[in-house]
């Protein structure tokens, strides 16, 4: 999935649910934590927009678990949606009801607070240093100007 793509269904979801467009800073924060989560869309499995883990039903993968010396390759079972718009759809649903401040913070636009809190509420198990790093640096690029499938740019 190109970020083009994922930028409209995390859009198009965003507004199905909440009735509103998610602001530019919003949009930024949920297309940097779906490019860390998802090698900006060269690993997606299955239209999981974010990494989200499964019960017994979920489609097992091999993926790394925490980092640096700690960090193993185990077998994770992720959820797994027919479609793009149902898997942004879950995303979005699950960050508001398991990961409530997550998503105060999404709705506030600020990608640094936002990765706190994805760190304070264990969305992830890797170094929450390099984590934050990351969704900060992705965000600023996201915000910076969108990148269409047909290479055109639109600046916010």
């Amino acid at each position: 999935m190109t970020a083009a793509e994922a930028r409209l269904h995390l859009e198009l979801a965003y507004r199905a649910l909440y009735g509103e467009a998610p602001g530019n800073g919003s949009l930024a924060s949920l297309l940097a934590q779906w490019a860390l989560e998802t090698g900006r869309g060269k690993k997606m499995w299955g239209y999981n927009f974010a990494g989200i883990k499964a019960g017994a039903n979920g489609k097992p993968l091999m993926t790394k678990e925490s980092s640096g010396s700690s960090e193993r390759t185990i077998l994770q079972r992720f959820r797994t949606y027919r479609s793009a718009p149902e898997g942004a759809r879950d995303y979005l649903e699950t960050l508001a009801v398991t990961f409530p401040r997550s998503f105060v913070e999404v709705k506030r636009g600020n990608a640094e607070t936002f990765a706190r809190a994805l760190a304070d509420e264990s969305y992830f198990t890797g170094d929450s240093a390099q984590y934050r790093r990351a969704i900060v640096l992705l965000a600023k690029e996201y915000e910076r100007g969108w990148v269409h499938a047909d290479g055109s740019l639109d600046r916010p």
